[in-house]
This record gives structure tokens, sequence and C-alpha cells, in this order.
């Protein structure tokens, strides 16, 4: 009966489509995550139920980092195509990757996803229905053989098969354009896709074609004289499929304004419909500027880019086309957003962050404005769905009022599509699994996820009990000069997955170099995959798969989503290693490096380098460059022409934290434009002081490379520097600290070495042969920049950035070096610390925080996800652990600490705060609440601004700490039977113990007792209260209290005890410690460890 009313549904979808969008429950939301620079790094899909607040399932991470093109579904409504684009940096493209997936339930069908598919335009994809089959065919393009521009364009026809699962045929059709395909539909009701393409000499036709039997129905249509010159924008046919409209844009004859024209088509005789429309504004790079109506009427947006302005023009097709109506809107620089009813004239219009309805057509309806702007639209029958930032809003469609809210974390809000497919037989909740089946399971009928593990019961392996959900990275990828010496990590985790086991397969007769391990194990987990070096060739495929299977809740079943397979992509070197690029004062322009007349004087330098072993080429820039190439390892840079702007800092930075190197030489500048350098390099903590001249010859105190073979070399005229990574300083100048000649290290993925003056590398230097190594030296080492880059989870942060103590453990403040995203946010850790530091610096989101700016929002869906610029900021704390007790003494560092702060750790405040500057606070840890060891949030309050700012687990808790006291005999005067013992108190190094509590006793108790009870030495006095009481004369209660916040430790009271008498039947002497108690500075309770002493006597010696 299913398939019965599904294939009704197909031959009638375009009677009933209408009716449908107008009561479809369920809809396909795809959301992009974008860091604070507003770059995509991920997409998701997830289903929103109209008449609920919150997602209908778990989201499915999609390949790729943003969406391309519209999302396709089938007719049946049962699965959704999506293009999304991946970038490869190495390549210097986008690699487009097509996914299926099932619309209800939702569910990913990895297996199906076309990745590294020949699709050159990845934004052009249409679906055209087979009405004779009942099939559905993905519409591509594609280039054929030939050189560049001059290869021809294909169409690409790929079969959908759903039966018995959703499958794309393994083989697909390609037939010839006649020219670049720039827009496509497919046409309702028939096999069949227009295709508007430029030819190669620049005009603009319509191709159809019938994609199932490759029957050609319109070779080249020609356009009308002047259309045929214009700019080809788009293309959309009417719901019923009985008209296709071609949108243009070009330059009006009389000016230089852009203007556009309409045309239509009659497709069944593919003639031109009588009459064209122009109209003000562009249309070009806009695939959505098309809106038919129900009643074969289309709405045109277009805009005007220079201006700001935005227009919508409506065109009736009755009798011709002609123009009915034309609006204007100012302030639109992003243009204009429509949704047209499907049973009227009523229309939703989005200019940025404002939503009008329209009646019939006309504004002056109800009106609503949010607070980000609108990034999908949708008219739903009675209500208007609205993506704005992470949120899809439903809005009434009479009053404009908010009905419900539902909020996503995964990203802004890209695509809204209506979820047609029609549930199984008696599906009352909609959860793709019939009421007979639930019964037969044992699931709930009225419940779509009867044991609430996130995974409706249609896809869900064990409906009626929380099991694990599979999910994995679809790709990982390997950089080609890191082969042998990278190695990647893959987490497996899932909730209600703990001890699920899994195992991997690796096909190695297809990718021989690839390795794994281990190769089965238990949630939560993870491997490593490395390529090996000796197995790998350029020339073989640069392509292996891994196949992840995890077993379910119950042994024996797979878990949902299991077994699933993870693409491992070599991706080819995307540096040159043997390139430098020189940034230079423009004094010579025109002038080679290593022109005879030596202009920048580093002739000798050019020439060395040039030469075996180095081999490298040289490039020179004078003037200011928009971009960096990609084709260099090294950049040299004059403080002169970072000064005159040759390239944005933020652009250098960036080059190096990708794996480059960067080479800075100072100078004395007393020019007033160039001293605006002192900050140029303040993100590397290095601040310049071009305007005070330094000279004079200066020891390396490190024979390391790069500074090996630096021999007292002369510096002339150089700028002061000052590094405030010590370590980074190789070469000082010994006036004042911090202050240095040369320096370097790494900042991110690459290099950096500075050089107050370019003295030792000039011409006049490369005579000498330690110059000359030197100069060898530094540069081999620059170009190494990221060749032996460590970054196991892949997340653009190398290991040691992440794991910065080197201890293997995530400890609080740092990022998990085997999970690409820390926080969960949905950014990978290197897109939100670009500085690559380990620090949230400003402009940057934290990669330990999902919600930098604590509004509720994570960052990836957030509008403004960077926090306030004067709100207190939280990097890291030292120690970052200590014990239950509390009263370790802790430092937060972080920027913009107030006078007026309060810090607390979970909920509790600190007891003690002193604020020793804006970047630091000294605090004391208070106690844990509850007692529960485990990580808690840092949180630093300013109080008098009502700011704040989190680091989410930055302190962890540890057991409660174990003091020890313990008697030592200090003297003894066997000949009149008295002594000394030492009391000595020792705790952990993070704990601080406030109060002792103790009873010594002596044994026999009879015949010895407690002379005098002192302290060890007179600073013990000064900072610790002792008191004592003898209750008896062998027992002495003690009682230790800090005066001065200082922990008590070490040798703290000396007790002198003597004999009252002969001791024939003893020869030891015992001393005992009883009921002992210590107690933190907190005044929480510590365990306490005791440990006794016996003195033996010599009764020879009396």
């Amino acid at each position: 009966m299913k398939r019965i009313a599904q294939r009704l549904l197909a031959l009638s979808i375009v009677g009933v489509s209408v009716l449908a969008v107008a009561h479809a429950q369920t809809l396909l939301v795809h959301t992009t995550t974008l860091t604070a620079a507003r770059e995509a790094v991920r997409v998701y899909a997830q289903t929103v139920d109209l008449r609920e607040s919150t997602p209908s399932a778990l989201p499915q991470l999609l390949p790729g980092d943003a969406i391309s093109g519209p999302v396709l579904m089938t007719p049946d409504g049962n699965l959704a195509i999506s293009v999304t684009v991946a970038r490869n940096e190495a390549l210097r493209e986008s690699q487009p990757i097509i996914s299926l997936s099932r619309a209800i339930p939702l569910a990913l069908q990895p297996e199906v996803s076309l990745d590294g598919l020949a699709v050159a335009k990845p934004q052009l994809h249409a679906l055209v229905d087979d009405p004779q089959s009942h099939e559905s065919v993905f519409v591509s393009f594609a280039k054929s053989g030939g050189i560049g521009d001059r290869a021809p364009w294909q169409i690409r026809a790929r079969r959908l098969a759903t039966d018995p699962a959703p499958l794309f045929a393994p083989q697909d059709s390609a037939w010839l354009l006649p020219g670049e395909p720039v827009a496509c539909m497919a046409i309702p009701g028939r096999a069949a896709v227009a295709i508007l393409c430029r030819t190669d000499v620049g005009v603009a036709t319509i191709h159809v074609r019938e994609v199932t039997r490759g029957e050609v129905l319109a070779e080249a249509l020609p356009m009308p004289s002047p259309i045929d010159s214009y700019d080809p924008a788009c293309l959309a046919t009417t719901p019923k499929g009985d008209v296709l409209f071609a949108l243009f844009s070009g330059y009006a004859p009389e000016g230089m304004t852009r203007r556009s024209t309409l045309i239509a088509i009659e497709t069944q005789t593919f003639r031109l419909m009588p009459g064209e429309v122009e109209f003000p504004g562009d249309a070009v790079g806009d695939e959505s500027a098309l809106h038919p109506t129900t009643s074969g009427a289309c709405w045109v947006t277009t805009r005007s880019r220079s201006e700001g302005f935005a227009y919508a023009v409506l065109i009736e097709t009755a009798n011709g086309l002609k123009k009915s109506a034309e609006y204007s809107f100012a302030d639109a620089p992003h243009g204009i957003m429509l949704a047209p009813c499907e049973t009227s004239m009523d229309l939703g219009v989005a200019v940025g962050n404002r939503l009008e309805l329209w009646r019939d057509g006309k504004p002056g309806g109800g009106s609503i404005t949010f607070d980000s702007e609108i990034g999908a639209l949708r008219w739903l029958g009675t209500r208007v769905a609205v993506g704005e930032a992470g949120c899809v809003h439903f809005v009434d469609a009479l009053t404009a009022a908010i009905e419900h809210t539902v909020h996503l974390q995964t990203g802004f809000v890209a695509e809204i599509s209506p979820v047609l497919a029609l549930p199984a037989v008696g599906d009352r909740d909609q959860d793709g699994l019939g009421n007979a089946d639930e019964v037969r399971f044992g699931a709930i009928v009225s419940q779509p996820d009867s044991d609430g593990d996130g995974l409706r019961d249609g896809i869900d392996v064990e409906p009626t009990k929380a099991s694990p959900y599979l999910i994995t990275p679809i790709t990982v990828d390997f950089r080609g000069e890191g082969i042998g010496q990278d190695v990647r990590s893959v987490r497996l985790e899932s909730p209600f997955g703990e001890n699920s086991t899994w195992r991997l397969d690796v096909n190695t007769a297809i990718a021989p170099w690839l390795r794994v391990y281990p190769r089965t194990g238990r949630l939560p987990g993870w491997f490593y995959v490395g390529v090996d070096p000796a197995r790998f060739r350029s020339g073989d495929g640069a392509w292996g798969t891994i196949t992840v299977a995890l077993e379910g809740a119950t042994p024996g079943l797979q878990a949902t989503g299991s077994p699933r397979s993870i693409s491992v992509r070599v991706l080819p070197p995307s540096r040159n290693p043997r390139g430098i690029l020189w940034l230079l004062d423009d004094h010579a322009p025109q002038k080679s490096l290593r022109d005879e007349s030596d202009p920048w004087r580093m002739k000798g330098l050019a020439d060395l380098l040039a030469q075996p072993p180095y081999r490298f080429s040289h490039r020179v820039e004078t003037n200011p460059i928009p971009k960096l190439p990609r084709d260099v390892s090294v950049i040299v840079l004059t403080a002169e022409a970072a000064g005159r702007g040759v390239s944005t800092r933020q652009a250098l930075l960036d080059f190096v934290s990708d794996g480059g190197a960067l080479l800075f030489l100072g100078q004395h500048i007393t020019q007033e434009g160039p001293r605006s350098l002192a900050r140029w390099l303040n993100p590397i903590g290095v601040e310049l002081e071009p305007e005070k001249a330094v000279s004079g010859s200066f020891a390396a105190r490190t024979s390391n490379l790069p500074a090996r073979h630096w021999d007292g070399f002369r510096i002339t005229d150089g700028m002061r520097m000052r590094v405030a990574d010590g370590r980074a300083v190789l070469v000082p100048d010994p006036e004042e600290k911090g202050l240095a000649v040369f320096a370097a290290g790494a900042y991110g993925n690459g290099r950096i070495a500075i050089l107050a003056s370019p003295t030792p590398v000039e011409t006049s230097a490369m005579q000498t042969i330690s110059n000359r190594l030197f100069a060898g030296d530094l540069f081999t080492w620059l170009s190494e920049a990221g060749s032996g880059l460590n970054d196991t989870d892949g997340d653009g942060l190398p290991n040691d950035v992440e794991d910065k103590n080197g201890n293997g453990v995530v400890d609080p403040g740092e990022t998990d070096g085997l999970n690409a995203d820390t926080d969960g946010d949905g950014i990978p850790d290197g897109k939100e610390d670009r500085s690559r530091d380990g620090i949230a610096n400003p402009g940057e989101t934290s990669p330990l925080n999902p919600d930098s700016d604590g509004d509720g929002i994570f960052d990836g869906a957030d509008p403004s996800p960077l926090p306030n610029v004067d709100a207190p900021h939280v990097d890291f704390l030292e120690p970052s652990r200590g014990p239950l007790e509390g009263g370790t003494r802790v430092i937060v560092n972080g920027r913009n600490f107030a006078p007026s702060s309060r810090v607390l750790f979970g909920q509790i405040a600190a007891s003690r705060l002193e604020v020793t500057s804006a970047e630091t606070l000294l605090v004391e840890a208070p106690p844990a609440a509850n007692e529960r060891e485990g990580a808690v949030d840092v949180r630093v309050e300013n109080i008098a601004a009502g700011l704040s700012g989190v680091l989410p687990g930055g302190f962890a808790y540890t057991a409660r700490s174990t003091v020890k006291l313990a008697l030592t005999s200090v003297s003894v005067a066997a000949d009149q039977y008295q002594g000394v013992v030492a009391l000595r108190i020792d705790a952990e190094p993070d704990s601080s113990v406030g109060l002792v509590l103790a009873q010594v006793k002596a044994v026999p108790s009879t015949r010895i007792q407690w002379e005098a009870v002192q302290p060890f030495e007179s600073s013990v006095a000064a900072t610790y209260r002792i008191s004592h009481h003898i209750s008896e004369p062998s027992s002495v209660d003690l009682v230790i209290m800090s005066v001065s916040r200082e922990a008590i430790r070490g040798d703290v009271v000396l007790l002198s005890w003597r004999a009252t008498q002969p001791l024939p039947e003893y020869s030891v002497a015992k001393f005992r410690i009883n009921e002992a108690k210590a107690f933190a500075l907190s005044s929480q309770p510590m365990n306490v460890a005791v440990s006794g002493l016996n003195v033996p006597l010599d009764r020879t010696q009396r």
C-alpha cells in the first residue's frame, strides 16, 4: 500500500504539490556553520516539525564546508539531494560532493554520497522526474576532454533508484552542450531539462533535452537581439511546467547602467511568447531571481550593486508578457528574497532583517523585524517559515506574529525545504515506522522516539532501547608534503554507546599505503591513520577507504548508522618548497634582485640561494599585492615595505599559520609613517621600536638552528625589538632584558624569523664563510616550515599548541589533540584559534567555549559570536588542578580584568582575590561543590560593568588531599633517658594546610613525660600559632594554625621528653600520634595519615 500511494503521488505530483506544501508538517533544514570571520566550515541537515519547538531528529553532518545551489527533493518527498563543496587548499579549488539523505526519518546515505564527482559547476544541478518510470534523474555539468577553457561542456545524467535502497546508478549518460551552462531547470511533467548557455562567441542560447532517452527537444533556441548578447542569469518554470522563463542582464544601450530583460517560452512548442519586459537592476549570480506563481505570472528580483537598490517586478503572461507592478527598495545591498504563496497572489518579502507580508501581491500587510539578516524564506499555507541566523521562525501569514521558533545550534539557516513524503501506513507519530510495526517491536505508537535516544524509531535499529549511533568524519586528509610524518586521529563516541565495540576494515588492495591502528576497541575511543611512504607512489590513486562497524546496545546487533565509510585522501603538496617572495621597498621597482647594480644589497644572498644545494627561485614585489601567492614557501619582508602596506599583516600571519615562513628584516626608521610599525608584530609577542637605532656586534646564546653559525655578527642601523617569549631570542641585545637582534620561532603551522637589520645577510657580508653558512641555515630552516607538522586530529592546530605542557593529557585550558572540535560548536579548533597560539585573542572565538560571548547561541550559529571587547576573558589557569577542599592558590590569566572582578569556580566564588593586573588575577580556589571531582567552569565577572567571561572546564578538582604527620627523633641522651622529637607535616604541593589538631602520646605512659613544647625554629613561630596542653604527663594535645595564610608544612614542633624513672625492662621508647585532624585554609577537612616513632635506648651507655 505504501508503494502504491507513493506512485499515485508521483503521477499526480503537479496537481497536488501545492496542497502538499501547504499542509507539510515537516521541514528539511540545511544550516552552514560559520566562523567569526564568516568562513563556512560545516554543513548540517536536520528536520523541523511545524508543531514542535525543537529539532525533530539528530542533525546529520554532511561532507564539505558550504552548501551550493538548491536542495532537491524527489517527487515522492522521500529523498533529498544536496550538493556541498569542500575547499582544497592544496589544489586551490573547491571539490563538489553530492549527498543523498532520506527525509522521513532523516538519515544520510553515506554509501551513495558521490565524493569527487566530475561536477564543474556544483551550484548548477537539477532533479528530473520521469513520469513513465517514476524514477528521478540527477543532472549536473562537467567538461569533457580538451584543454582548459577549450574543453566542451557536457550534461551528465545519473539515474537515481530508490528500491530496495537509495542508490545512484553506477554509469551516467553524457551529452554535449552548445556552450557553457549558466542556469538549468527541470521541466515538470516531462523528463526534460532546460539549460541556459553562453556559447564560445558570447551569444546566449537555451538547450532542452529529454534526459532518459537523450532526445534533443531544442538544440539551441535563438534569443532575440540584443538579448542574445546580454549575460544569461537564470531559468524558472511555472508549477505546471507549461512556461519557461529566462532572465538576462546587460548594459543598456544608452548608458552604463545594468538592466534586466525577461522572456518566456511555451514548453510544448518551445516558441517565444510575444513580448519581452525590461526593468532596472542586475540578476547575474542570483540563481533565485525568478519566482513563478500558480497563476502563471512571475516575480523577478534584481539589484543595483553600486547604488544599493533592489527591485521586485511582477510579470503577467496571460496575453503575452507585460509588467503589471514594479517596486524598489533602498538600502538593500544584498538584494531581496521572495516567497510566493502556493494558493494565492500573497507574497512574503524579505529585505535585510525585515519581513513584509503582501496581500494579493501588494505592499501594506503585516511586517516584522528580526535581529539578523534573513537567510531563507518559505511560504507554508497559513505560515511563513523564516530562517534567521540559527533560528527557524514560524510566522502567522495573516498577523505577521511569530507563532514559535526552533533554535538550531548547528549554524546559519541556508535552505528550508518542505518534506512531502507520505508517512508509513498508519504512522501516527510520523517516525517512519507504521503503527503495526511499532506494536510488534514494543515501541510507543504516539511517540516518534520511544527510547529517548535522539533517534526516530524508523531508523533506530533498537527502537525500545537507548542505543548508540555511529558518527564518523566523512574524510581524513593528508598533505602531500607530510607523508610519513603526519598522523591523524579519528574519534569515535556516541551517547548510550559506552563499552560498545567497534571494528575497522581497510581495503589494502586499493590503498596499500594506508595504515590504521588499532583496528578494534570500545567506545569512547579513537584510532590513528597514517600513510606509509614506502608504499605510496604519487602516480598511484590518492584515495583509500576505512569502513567502521559499531556494535549496538544489544550484542550481535549493528548500531544505527553502522557500518560507515571514511574516505582517506592524500592531497598534492600545496607549496613550492624552493620559492621565495621578496616584498621590498620601491626605490628600484623595475630591477631584479640579482641585478648587477644590486639595488637592495641582496644580490650576494640571492646568488647564494639560487645555487646548489639550495636552488631557491626568487620573485620581487614592490607594489601592494591584494593576495599572497600560494606557490612560495618563504616571504621576505622589509620594515619599510611593511610600513607602506605592501601586504596586510593578517594576510602574512595567515600565510605563516597555514605552514609558510616569514623573514622580517628590520631597520632604523626616522620617517613618521613607517614608525607605525611598533605594534605590527604584536600578535606574535614582538614589539618594534623602529625609531631607536641598534648597532654593534652581538653574540648568540645558542648553537642550535638557525643560529648555529652566528659568529658575533655586526648589526648596523637596526631597530630595537622586544620579544615576550625568551625562548625565541637567539641573539639577545644585552642592553636590556627582553631585547633581541635575532629571534625565531614557530607561529601556527609555520615559522617566523626577525632580524633587527639585514646587515648579516647583505651582499657585503656574503664574502665571509660564516655569514654564508648562517644564511643557508636560515633559509633552509624557514623553507622547512610546515613539512614536519604534527596535527593528529587535523584541526589546524599543531599538537604542541594543543598539549601546551607536553604531558599527553588534556588539561583544563587545553584543546583536545584527538578531537578536531574540542568545544563541540561545529567549528574546528584551528578555525577558532586563527593565530594558532593556544589563546583566544581579540577577534577570535574560543575553541574551549562553544558559546564565546555567553548569549546561549553556539559560535557557529551566532550572528555576533565575539564577546564584548571590554568583557573579561579567561585564557588559562596556573595551576589548573587542585584538591576538593580548595585553598589552591591559582593565577588566572586573561585580559580585561577590572578592580571589581569576581571569580567563580563553578557556582562558588573564590574566597580570596587579588587583581595584580588587567591580565592576571591571584585567587584561592574555593572548596568543590557537592564533594565531586572533575572540571568546573571558571567565570570572571566585572561587577561594575555587568560583563563576564567564562573558561569552560577551566579548573579540575582532584581527590581530597592527604596530610602526613610524622614524628622524627632529633636527639637522645641515653645516659639520662631524655631526648627531643619533632613533628613534621607534609602535603601535596597544590594543597594548603591551614589547621592541624593532634595528640602525641609516649609509651610507656607511666614512665615518660613531656617536658617542653616549642616551635621548630623562630621563623615557624612567626608563621604559625602553636598551642599545646599536656592532658597527662605522657600525652600532649597540639593545635597548629596558620596565621599568615601560608600553608603549614615541614618541621613545625619540637617536643622534649624524659624518663621519670629507670626503664630496665624497656629498650624502646614509643611515640604515637592519635586523634589527628587536618583542615585546609578554606576550613575544609583533609585526609590524614600518621607515622609514629620508636626510639631505641642503649642500656649499655647508662
